[in-house]
């Protein structure tokens, strides 16, 4: 399921609210593409969790 939220705020309360529900779920935006990437070893995959 994809869900697409107008801002990064709304995304990621989306995020937990959906983790509460105990469902997988991961917010994909410039800052969570940007942190991930600085990871050692760096997770450039994000979009496949």
């Amino acid at each position: 399921m994809i869900i697409v939220c107008p801002t990064k705020t709304l995304g990621e309360e989306m995020e937990l609210k959906i983790c509460k529900a105990e469902l997988t779920a991961v917010a994909i935006n410039e800052d969570t593409v940007k942190a991930t990437a600085k990871e050692t070893p760096p997770r450039n995959y994000l979009w496949q969790e």
